[in-house]
């Protein structure tokens, strides 16, 4: 059977494990971390929140907890904090990115919106010369996605245009 990395032969892979705990049923979690693990293995970006990052190493502690991750393989993790920004975990190095103080009124797809507007940037730059400095400014603006969705409800509707993101950021 074929590997992801097989599968990709070089392309950037990106997982966020997004786990809901009413989709999987406590008899089939243990199956589901093992597969998630088996994934951010092989992955060049994970994204988790605190809480995904806690469930799937054990962890309570976020640093000691994204250290693990990068330990399994993951070239880069970004752990969402909500208010407090982003942790940016390598196995080299680890940073907090801030955010913007907002006035949340909805929280629904703020992390789907967070993924989105890094992976965008990524895109944009290419991953040949990704480093860990330009995935800290690129934090930078994707937090600023993911608070203006909190802004506004729903997930879709409150997805933030590019000039709302420039014009948040003082562009």
């Amino acid at each position: 059977m074929a590997s992801i990395k097989d599968v990709a032969k070089g392309a950037f892979i990106s997982f966020d494990p997004n786990y809901r705990e009413t989709l999987i049923a406590p008899a089939d979690l243990a199956a589901y971390l093992a597969k998630v693990r088996s994934f951010i293995a092989v992955a060049d970006f994970v994204k988790l929140s605190d809480e995904e990052l806690t469930l799937i190493t054990d962890e309570t502690d976020i640093s000691q907890g994204a250290q693990q991750i990068c330990a399994l393989g993951a070239k880069y993790l970004a752990v969402t904090l909500g208010k407090e920004g982003t942790l940016l975990q390598s196995v080299e190095a680890q940073e907090v990115v801030g955010s913007i103080a907002i006035k949340q009124v909805d929280s629904t797809g703020a992390g789907d919106a967070f993924t989105g507007g890094l992976l965008y940037q990524i895109q944009k730059a290419g991953t040949a010369e990704l480093t860990f400095a330009k995935l800290v400014d690129f934090l930078a603006v994707a937090n600023v996605v993911g608070a203006l969705t909190c802004t506004k409800y729903g997930a879709i509707p409150a997805l933030p245009t590019l000039e709302e993101v420039e014009l948040a950021l003082g562009k």
